[in-house]
């Protein structure tokens, strides 16, 4: 699952948006699907020097149910 989180970009010093990813997380007992984040695509990763610290990735939910 992929969502898509918009927000300032410190390399572009400018309003981004990255698509974060999450990854099914099975529990038992639960009828709801939740998904835990695990990574992100960016246009600007190759070239960002804090692309490992992205701070729109870092604001963007941990984990979401559906």
């Amino acid at each position: 699952m992929r969502r898509e989180y918009r927000g300032k970009c410190p390399f572009t010093n400018d309003n981004q948006t990255i698509h974060v990813r999450y990854k099914e997380i099975v529990m038992t007992q639960k009828r709801s699907q939740n998904y835990k984040k695990y990574g992100f695509d960016c246009i600007h990763t190759n070239e960002c020097p804090n692309a490992e610290n992205c701070p729109i990735y870092n604001d963007a939910p941990k984990s979401v149910t559906e």
